[in-house]
């Protein structure tokens, strides 16, 4: 058991150390092939962008216009300006349907996603204030007996580990 672990934690890593395995070659629309090795994008929310997204070679750059958000997606300026009334928010392209709050059960619905102003990576929305957001590790969802929440910030939804 442990063997399979180790490998599986090896190519997680090899992955995550190599971008030509894990990223294609072709550029999103609100992207294009940077002119040279060091241009980097401008961002929306660099506050609120984890180190691993801000300090990530991306193979396409965004287009003039274009700003690179929290989950490492080129929005427009007027998506990035959309949610500049909410400290903690920032425009996700793809952002769940059913957004986990504080205290509350992990909701169990479609992965399909939405896009619209959506908490931070590591924020959740505020269990008085709907429309504010909260570091997660403060304000945990609830999980299941025998389970606790553990906060990875990455693409994929937090879950509570058995």
């Amino acid at each position: 058991m442990h063997a399979k672990e180790i490998w599986l934690a090896a190519i997680c890593i090899l992955l995550s150390h190599n971008p030509q395995l894990t990223h294609s070659k072709k550029c999103g629309c609100l992207e294009k092939p940077p002119k040279y090795k060091t241009c980097k994008d401008p961002f929306c929310r660099p506050n609120l962008t984890p180190t691993s997204i801000l300090n990530q070679h991306h193979h396409c750059v965004c287009r003039l216009g274009a700003y690179r958000n929290p989950w490492g997606q080129c929005i427009t300026l007027e998506e990035c300006k959309s949610c500049g009334t909410f400290r903690t928010k920032s425009y996700n392209l793809c952002a769940s349907e059913c957004p986990m709050r504080c205290d509350q059960p992990i909701p169990n619905c479609s992965s399909r996603c939405v896009a619209r102003c959506d908490c931070a990576p590591g924020y959740i929305l505020d269990r008085g204030n709907k429309r504010e957001c909260v570091k997660a590790d403060c304000c945990p969802p609830r999980c299941p007996a025998n389970s606790k929440f553990k906060l990875c910030v990455s693409n994929c939804r937090p879950m509570c580990n058995r």
